[in-house]
């Protein structure tokens, strides 16, 4: 039996990099100076994906599968014979085609996460072709043995925030994002903050979600593809999903094309292409059952996405998404309209970054989005002991923070992960700029915020401290000529 499942898999041309021949050597080209990148003989320019998702509630099928399909758009930069792409130790490709030619082979490269797919024919330099993959991975969660946090495409509890919501005991405004490769070290709320929350979600039987955090190399355990950041293309998606009562809904970076359509007893949604290029970490995917707070503005429909019944915890959110979006744009020449048609913020508990800048569907931990209209109410960690003002602060530096990299990082992207202090040390200076013009009265470029950035003097701080020192410097010298 298992001489005739070895020798399928022969056929089928689909084995792990360990029992690759090295016959590809020579023409295949692989990054010799930094196994863990790409090597840049191909890039994408568009990718067309069809995802069928679980239902989240459907506690007695954990671990969740989910299966889909991939177009990618690629131009050959090198003569080769083969591409290598980026796959995650949650996936595995059954099945790839280039030009619409099945390839060769297949060799999942486990350890550097990557995927070689030899070609039944080799591309010269300035080909276009198309990739096409089918795929299918297992969705994260609290049960997962390797300790690791909320990333991927995880399942999360579907909640506000609360004295029982696990929380970090520093704010996401003192503290630098942390990667896991490089010179990313921790986690915000980390895995154990999630897992817990999760398991005593699904012990008392409480409302879950799917959720996406990318960055920085996740991408590749939803999807195949090029999860690089100077990897930029184009985006479209379908998301079919399990029908029931009441009716899942699934949301993606850009605005529904057409309403839902029903197959198979599964619910198919159907969105846009992206109107300009996103690198693969800015893609986002959430499955569940939502309320929202909606309000137009300039032509962008902005939206809130609460747990069932909570739309009334979104108003300061809302309210400083909108002044956010229209604040930079008028200041940077380009309206958030020319990038996207539709601002979505939701709240996903447990999220491994405090919040994420993906364009057109945010996501931010519960206590950093939502705050409770009962004003008696405490505030959840990490702001209970500084109030209710302090949760409305936080509230508004991380939404104006995360609002502002939809001009630097997701419309400006670093080419690598090595130049993103440059992202956020100017978020965290403009995020201060825009809580100003919002809220003068809290001065939060004042004497307090500058000597807290000293006393925190990370990469992304001293940008921050530098660009504010320049400021001052030309503020104090145009004052001196008046």
């Amino acid at each position: 039996m298992l001489f005739a499942v070895l020798a399928s898999l022969l056929l089928l041309g689909i084995h792990d990099a360990a029992a690759t021949p090295t016959t590809l050597e020579a023409c295949c080209a692989r990054n010799t100076s930094h196994p863990e990148l790409l090597p840049w003989t191909a890039v994408p320019s568009h990718y067309a994906l069809s995802l069928a998702l679980p239902d989240p509630n459907e506690a007695a099928a954990i671990p969740l599968k989910f299966s889909g399909a991939a177009t990618i758009n690629v131009t050959a930069l090198a003569h080769s014979c083969c591409l290598v792409i980026s796959v995650g130790a949650e996936l595995t490709i059954t099945a790839a085609s280039v030009g619409g030619t099945p390839v060769h082979s297949i060799a999942h490269d486990r350890a550097a996460q990557m995927a070689v797919l030899e070609l039944a024919g080799d591309m010269a330099a300035g080909e276009h072709a198309t990739i096409g993959l089918t795929f299918t991975g297992t969705v994260r969660d609290d049960t997962h043995a390797d300790g690791a946090a909320a990333h991927g495409l995880f399942l999360s509890a579907n909640t506000v925030p609360g004295p029982g919501l696990t929380a970090q005991t520093s704010s996401p405004l003192t503290r630098p994002r942390t990667r896991r490769h490089g010179y990313r070290s921790g986690r915000s709320l980390g895995g154990s903050g999630w897992r817990s929350a999760l398991a005593q979600a699904r012990a008392e039987g409480g409302q879950l979600m799917l959720a996406t955090q990318f960055e920085d190399s996740d991408a590749r355990n939803l999807f195949p593809c090029f999860d690089e950041p100077a990897y930029k293309a184009t985006f479209e998606a379908t998301i079919s999903l399990p029908m029931r009562s009441p009716a899942l809904t699934a949301l993606f970076n850009t605005p529904e094309a057409q309403p839902p359509t029903r197959s198979d007893g599964r619910e198919i949604f159907s969105f846009r292409r992206t109107m300009n290029p996103l690198p693969t970490y800015l893609v986002a995917v959430v499955v569940g059952e939502f309320d929202f707070a909606a309000r137009n503005s300039r032509g962008v429909d902005y939206r809130v996405v609460t747990p069932p019944g909570y739309a009334a915890w979104a108003d300061l959110a809302l309210n400083a998404t909108i002044h956010a979006a229209e604040f930079f744009g008028d200041r940077y020449g380009l309206p958030y309209s020319d990038m996207n048609t539709k601002m979505d913020a939701i709240s996903v508990a447990g999220l491994d970054m405090d919040a994420m800048e993906n364009q057109g569907l945010l996501t931010y931990s519960p206590q950093m989005l939502l705050l409770n209209p009962n004003s008696s109410a405490a505030p959840p960690a990490p702001v209970n002991g500084q109030g209710r003002l302090g949760q409305a602060q936080l509230i508004t530096q991380v939404v104006s923070h995360e609002v502002l990299h939809q001009w630097f990082g997701d419309t400006v992207t670093m080419r690598d992960w090595d130049q993103e202090y440059l992202n956020e040390g100017f978020a965290r200076l403009m995020q201060s700029y825009a809580c100003d013009n919002l809220v003068p009265e809290w001065d939060m470029l004042g004497p307090v915020s500058y000597t807290h950035l000293r006393a925190h003097e990370t990469p992304e701080h001293l940008v921050c401290r530098l660009l504010l020192e320049k400021k001052k410097k030309i503020a104090d010298t145009h004052k001196a000529h008046l």
